[in-house]
């Protein structure tokens, strides 16, 4: 089913997102490699030793829109699980972040919130406001914590400022092949990571790089446990999946996806979770059961605890 919104567009959506895989261009330079993960080390990769294949990037789509904003655009601390895109026609709104930085968001400039960046943000005088909000399969939360602690701001190129343009107009034209509307936005979204890509020191590439040959090992897995949310995802039944013993499981992906399994899964729910709740309009109790809460209060006990509000105050939050 789709859904189109005045001066916005949602996607033709299943479990409520678009999933799109796009094959790596030039535009955007992510590529996983295949790594002797006992001789490499994050700052000192051997290049003989690795054989490069294509990492094809998983993009999410939850919503675009193009729309106008004023104070009610203002809300204290932010947080999502999904990574936010956002370009204004002038100058007026601004990102403030717990530690004192602030980002204000200039005129015609594209800005990143990446997943789980907590800010609060303002608005001080009327303006258009285009936005993007995605997910990024592939990059586990706690990596994307660890490269992406802060916003970032794109130079505006020439290249950049042309694909952005035919984003826009896509997004405003309500006429327009849904599949030509959502392959705009994607090309805007792999060159406006391949500029955050580019942003990285070497370290920190060659970090991301580790991390995503690991989960492309457990890829199986990973893509099990997202069809499988709803159910119970012990350590047990997670590695009989694998041919693993239960103990040889948990270390092994502990030491490629950089987090436990139950921390992986735990927070994919709260992911889900999230996602429901921005997009979808069932009861709380009808999303804790979807992403394998026992009920009601522990999702609410899970959720605020990652979240930093219950659910029903995330609802009722920020959405643009």
């Amino acid at each position: 089913m789709s859904e189109m919104s005045p001066g916005g567009m949602r996607y033709p959506r299943i479990a409520g997102v678009l999933r799109v895989c796009a094959v790596v261009t030039s535009l955007c330079p992510f590529m996983i490699l295949r790594i002797d993960l006992k001789h490499a080390s994050s700052n000192n990769l051997n290049m003989h030793q690795i054989s490069q294949y294509p990492f094809q990037p998983t993009f999410d789509v939850l919503k675009s829109e193009v729309r106008k904003i004023d104070q009610e655009w203002d809300a204290r601390d932010v947080c999502s699980s999904f990574w936010r895109l956002y370009v204004n026609n002038r100058d007026g709104a601004v990102i403030h972040l717990s530690n004192g930085q602030h980002y204000p968001l200039h005129a015609k400039r594209v800005y990143m919130v990446p997943a789980w960046v907590g800010f609060t943000c303002e608005n001080v005088r009327p303006l258009g406001h285009f936005y993007v909000h995605f997910d990024l399969a592939g990059l586990p939360g706690a990596l994307v914590r660890q490269l992406f602690p802060h916003p970032i701001v794109l130079p505006l190129t020439r290249l950049l400022s042309g694909i952005l343009r035919q984003a826009r107009a896509a997004v405003l034209d309500h006429q327009l092949d849904p599949m030509i509307q959502a392959m705009q936005i994607l090309t805007l979204l792999h060159h406006a990571m391949g500029a955050a890509w580019a942003q990285l020191d070497q370290p920190q590439r060659a970090d991301c790089m580790l991390a995503l040959a690991g989960t492309h090992v457990f890829a199986d897995i990973l893509k099990f446990i997202d069809e499988h949310l709803s159910e119970d995802l012990n350590n047990t039944r997670l590695a009989r999946q694998c041919h693993l013993s239960r103990d040889h499981f948990v270390r092994r992906f502990t030491q490629q996806v950089g987090q436990t399994p139950a921390q992986y899964v735990r927070e994919k729910r709260v992911t889900r979770g999230a996602q429901l709740l921005h997009l979808e309009s069932m009861s709380i109790e009808s999303i804790a059961q979807a992403c394998g809460f026992a009920d009601r209060f522990h999702f609410s006990r899970v959720f605020t605890r990652i979240m930093g509000a219950p659910p029903a105050a995330y609802r009722q939050g920020k959405r643009v």
